[in-house]
């Protein structure tokens, strides 16, 4: 039997504003491909190459962020205060190191 982990949605809104980029970009990376400028292709096709790489990333962020798992941080562990103070000794360090 597996266990369920529990996790955070996105919410009805940030989807929204997914969908819209979505069908931006769906619709702005063929368009751009079509407009590229023919006498100066190379920076062109360079521009677009980022471009498309930014798209993906953006797709893998998503495909990340988009179920985010709930977890529990554990207490932190003692600190010893004193060993922060402007003029320590070593008989604080080691007052210190016995009880931490």
């Amino acid at each position: 039997m597996t266990q369920q982990i529990p996790y955070e949605s996105l919410g009805k809104g940030k989807t929204v504003v997914i969908l819209i980029f979505l069908l931006a970009a769906v619709w702005y990376l063929p368009w751009r491909a079509g407009v590229l400028n023919e006498d100066h292709l190379v920076f062109s096709v360079v521009l677009y190459g980022a471009e498309l790489f930014s798209f993906f990333t953006i797709m893998l962020h998503l495909f990340m962020t988009w179920r985010l798992t709930v977890r529990k941080a554990s207490p932190a562990p003692p600190v010893c205060w004193s060993l922060y103070s402007y003029r320590r000794s070593m008989n604080l360090w080691a007052c210190c190191a016995r009880h931490c």
